[in-house]
């Protein structure tokens, strides 16, 4: 062995730990884990037979499962004062090569550690340590890296090391799929009611209209990203956007990314305005009932009116730039004097920073 007794001690200790059940909002399964911060460049996390974090037939992380590991570890305090948050920021100088080690059987299911490994983009000299790995990737299992970077083997040889040498308890096996529950149940039964709202997180007004799982679909009325789905975690409170720019080749949504900029990536929606609205758009039925009236009675018709108009448009500190509603002389203002207005008003917006659309 090329370690000592003295390091093998020092992997049994953990500078953070932690157990926790998760649940995914779209199907309601259950996820329990175990996992443990054994230095400030390695962790590692250990499930049992989670088919929906782990493809068996390739031994790699699925799709989303990065996704959901930045999420959850981003709301661990320990795990962030010892690595971090797992944020753009923190990949545009690192990414993390992982492997993933089979642990025996447990009454027939399948235990499985993931061990990471942060590596740094640049050597000491600030020239690239690891010339074929591309800016945009993230997360990398280790027969990829080591197959694209002969340099690499020494680093997946240390990870598999750290991996067997690392002992976790066992987390309990994930339980079948439950509907997620919230205080009222239901909203799928909304399925297509629509109602518009501006996000403060951004400042861009979205239609929202509910799935038949509850969810909400979130399009911006110009078409412009970003745009996702809305749902909610009822268990720990939380109001989650998910959005396919994750995945996108887009300069502009990569730069997007990169800066950390609002939805441009699945992420827990805390903006204290929105947060407290849409909670309880999923969770009061008679404000739910409400919003969706408000809508069909004065939005639905695709003419835009300068009534419309002024209740469309936000400040970014959530205040409407119009109070009063508009006078029964102004709504006798033509189509053509509307488009006017509403493109002065565009422009005017922009110069301040603020965003509208006249759709």
């Amino acid at each position: 062995m090329n370690t000592s007794f003295k390091s093998w001690n020092s992997l049994s200790e953990a500078i953070a730990k932690g157990k926790d059940t998760l649940i995914d909002p779209k199907t309601g399964k259950k996820h329990k884990i175990t996992y443990k911060v054994q230095n400030t460049k390695q962790f590692v996390l250990k499930v049992i037979n989670d088919i929906d974090l782990i493809d068996s037939s390739t031994n790699r992380l699925m799709p989303d499962a990065s996704a959901a590991i930045k999420n959850y570890f981003n709301d661990e305090d320990q795990f962030t004062m010892a690595i971090g948050q797992l944020t753009p920021s923190f990949f545009k100088n690192k990414f993390i090569v992982y492997k993933i080690l089979r642990d025996g059987e447990l009454f027939g299911r399948t235990k499985q550690k993931i061990q990471f490994n942060i590596e740094d983009r640049l050597d000491p000299e600030g020239k690239p340590k690891y010339p074929t790995i591309d800016q945009s990737v993230e997360f990398i299992d280790a027969d990829s890296f080591k197959a694209a970077e002969k340099s690499g083997e020494p680093v997946v040889q240390n990870i598999i090391q750290t991996a067997q040498q690392t002992t976790l308890p066992d987390p309990a096996a994930p339980e079948e799929a439950t509907p997620t529950t919230t205080t009222d149940t239901s909203t799928s039964v909304d399925k297509g009611k629509k109602f518009l709202y501006t996000m403060r997180t951004n400042s861009k007004l979205y239609l929202m209209e509910f799935t038949e799982k509850g969810a909400l679909v979130a399009k911006t009325r110009d078409g412009s990203d970003p745009n996702g789905e809305i749902s909610y975690d009822s268990q720990n409170k939380k109001v989650l956007w998910n959005t396919k720019l994750d995945d996108s080749i887009s300069k502009d949504a990569k730069l997007a990314k990169e800066k950390g900029t609002p939805l441009f990536y699945d992420m827990e929606i805390t903006q204290s305005q929105d947060k407290t609205f849409l909670e309880k758009i999923f969770t009061d039925p008679e404000f739910r009932k409400k919003i969706i009236s408000e809508y069909e009675r004065e939005y639905s018709s695709s003419e835009l009116t300068p009534e419309n108009l002024r209740k469309m448009l936000f400040y970014k500190n959530g205040n409407p730039i119009f109070a009063q509603p508009a006078t029964s002389a102004e709504t006798g203002v033509n189509q053509a004097k509307i488009d006017s207005i509403a493109g002065e008003l565009a422009n005017a917006l922009t110069s301040q920073n603020l965003t509208f659309n006249k759709s």
